[in-house]
């Protein structure tokens, strides 16, 4: 498997089933990442909506920078899965 900074160069180079494959593979698992972290992120945004008084007058930004990594995460999570098709379609042809 190729090192992550030759990532950009295998997108680039890619010309064989089995290129397109593995950067299928490597796509989902970005994906798989990024949705572990966003699980994470949910999780402290439900701990600050279950203990406000905890976190006193700094919730209202902890609630609003969680809410904001939730939805950066999933988008990037999405965009990785959309990238994983594109080469599994290209890996098909």
């Amino acid at each position: 498997m190729p090192q992550p900074q030759s990532w950009a160069k295998a997108v680039q180079t890619a010309d064989t089933q089995d290129a397109h494959l593995r950067l299928a593979n490597h796509y989902e698992e970005i994906a798989k990442t990024l949705d572990a972290d966003a699980q994470e992120e949910r999780e402290m945004l439900n701990e600050y909506m279950a203990r406000p008084w905890k976190y006193g007058k700094r919730i209202q930004d902890l609630k609003s920078q969680a809410g904001a990594m939730v939805r950066d995460l999933e988008m990037a999570a999405k965009e990785s899965r959309q990238m994983a098709e594109y080469h599994r379609q290209m890996a098909a042809e």
